[in-house]
């Protein structure tokens, strides 16, 4: 089993609610890291709404509903 610190070294993160204060945060802290994300954006324009709030990251439309 992976050290924990290892548990997110590889791959890809999903950041929910990336557009909210705590997601966004979190969203920019795993960036810094060095992580590679993909946010997950409710709207008509994902792409538009990550940019304007400056969260990195590839956006993902869709909800958890």
């Amino acid at each position: 089993m992976s050290a924990p610190s290892d548990l997110f070294s590889r791959g890809r993160i999903l950041v929910t609610g990336a557009t909210g204060f705590v997601g966004r945060e979190v969203g920019r802290e795993l960036h810094r890291s060095g992580h590679t994300l993909s946010s997950l954006v409710r709207g008509s324009d994902p792409a538009l709404r990550l940019a304007q709030l400056r969260v990195p990251g590839k956006p993902v439309p869709g909800a958890l509903e």
